[in-house]
């Protein structure tokens, strides 16, 4: 049974994914640049805490959410979900989007509106409000972690959250439109490394920021900046798990794919919740469960099915219960 009393504050941005339709391109020519669109909720943090609270966890997303009507989008998501917004800051509007469409593999391809960051994604003045002693774990990443006007609060907060013994998770989540010089976005991801007990990525976001270098190689890095492990997802062919003492993989499960959107987040969502069963949110509870083979194992395999699940799934619009990798 997952603890009630496990408590994570996730910070970062929450967005609004606006959809191509599939289809919906206008019949006649007279509006030719006319097309239909879905608003999905989105934003990686945000999806990450939508799925801990799914899985009955208590989360707490900390960031920022429009009062306009596509805010309030947002806003009823998360309370369908069970997260909670005490921490997360509001504005005027207008909520921040990615406007997306789908390639015939099922990922997308992204367009962002996002604002000023500071207004629209985090602030520290929201943050500042998260006491360490009220959550057991934290998690961070993706554009609020790096883009300037929201970077600083996010790291700040991090490291403030992990100084005081709080366990910390971290997904750099890349979206190189956003990131125009690379040298200072792998000094970026670097430096919220050194503030992470556990970091994750996709094998895409390593192979942008480190162009010819080996997986293991980036992983080994990341563990030299601090983290105690460092997760590699590779789609829809698993997953791997770095430590200083060797690797544990996953193959994943074969599903058919009606899109990739949210996989990632789920997968971190996944991950954090078997932490969570194992009662290893805990850097010193971490290292102890990966000098065991077996954990370590149900614990990448549950976190790729968790994945594989929310991609048979319109959206980021991960399960409400665990999925456990298939004997």
């Amino acid at each position: 049974m997952i603890s009630r009393s496990t408590s994570f504050a996730v910070l970062g941005e929450a967005l609004i994914d606006l959809r191509v339709v599939a289809g919906a391109e206008p019949g006649t020519d007279d509006r030719p640049a006319a097309r239909s669109y879905t608003a999905q909720p989105g934003g990686s943090p945000f999806n990450v805490a939508i799925g801990l609270g799914r899985l009955g966890h208590r989360a707490e997303f900390v960031g920022r959410i429009a009062e306009d009507a596509l805010g309030g989008i947002l806003r009823r998501h998360a309370e369908h979900s069970h997260v909670a917004l005490e921490y997360s800051g509001t504005w005027d509007g207008p909520t921040p989007a990615a406007v997306f469409d789908l390639d015939p593999d099922g990922s997308a391809r992204y367009e962002f509106h996002l604002g000023d960051p500071h207004q629209t994604i985090f602030a520290a003045d929201d943050a500042a409000r998260i006491y360490p002693s009220s959550v057991d774990a934290a998690h961070f990443g993706s554009i609020a972690s790096w883009l300037p006007g929201s970077a600083e609060a996010v790291l700040e907060t991090a490291a403030r959250l992990r100084e005081n013994g709080v366990f910390v998770s971290y997904d750099p989540n890349i979206r190189a439109m956003l990131m125009p010089d690379r040298t200072l976005a792998v000094k970026s991801v670097e430096r919220a490394i050194t503030t992470s007990d556990l970091a994750k990525a996709s094998v895409e976001d390593l192979e942008w920021l480190h162009p010819g270098r080996s997986t293991a190689d980036v992983a080994h890095d990341w563990i030299k900046h601090g983290a105690l492990a460092v997760v590699i997802t590779h789609g829809a062919e698993g997953a791997d798990c770095y430590t200083a003492s060797g690797v544990t993989h996953s193959p994943g499960i074969p599903v058919t794919v009606v899109d990739t959107v949210g996989a990632g987040d789920a997968f971190m969502a996944g991950l954090l919740d078997g932490l969570a069963q194992k009662d290893a949110l805990s850097r010193a509870g971490l290292a102890e469960l990966l000098t065991r083979a077996a954990d370590a194992q149900h614990l990448l395999d549950d976190a790729c099915a968790y994945a594989a699940a929310t991609c048979t799934r319109h959206g980021a619009d991960p399960p409400w219960t665990r999925v456990p990798m298939p004997a």
